[in-house]
């Protein structure tokens, strides 16, 4: 695994991204008012929405004609799973007694895809391609999530 100090371009945006998630993730599974639990939801949501497509359309085309792209597609796949998990949670309602178990199934969800991510594709980002190319394809990431989510805070500094 790359370490962090050594992150830059894309790599850091998708990091910065993953930790913002598991920071509403951990607010979502321990809040009890279901008010508050819902609003820290819809924010989770659009920004699952916005890092899945901001991926799609910068990260993960890095791979595509190497080794990696079975692992990038995985990836891809897994935030269709992400999504089914989301969609059912929007469409329970905050205080059922279902509503704090789809949220760990989330959450697990989250983590396994975060852990594959920054693993073997990071390490082969960084080690394979140029700090131009990495800080460039961060700015592309950057630009489509500012266009799906201009509402959801960004995490910049790639």
């Amino acid at each position: 695994m790359v370490p962090y100090g050594r992150l830059e371009g894309v790599l850091r945006v998708v990091k910065r991204d993953h930790q913002r998630v598991v920071a509403l993730l951990a607010s979502l599974v321990t809040q009890a008012d279901p008010i508050l639990r819902w609003e820290i939801f819809d924010d989770l949501r659009r920004t699952l929405n916005a890092h899945a497509r901001a991926e799609r359309a910068a990260f993960y085309p890095l791979f595509d004609s190497d080794r990696l792209l079975p692992s990038a597609l995985k990836a891809d796949d897994e935030h269709s799973v992400i999504a089914a998990i989301t969609d059912e949670l929007a469409a329970t309602r905050p205080f059922a007694a279902s509503w704090y178990e789809l949220s760990k199934q989330l959450r697990e969800q989250v983590e396994l895809h975060f852990a594959s991510e920054e693993g073997a594709l990071f390490e082969a980002a960084h080690t394979l391609l140029p700090a131009t190319t990495l800080r460039r394809v961060g700015d592309q990431m950057l630009q489509v999530r500012r266009e799906l989510a201009p509402d959801v805070t960004l995490l910049t500094g790639i």
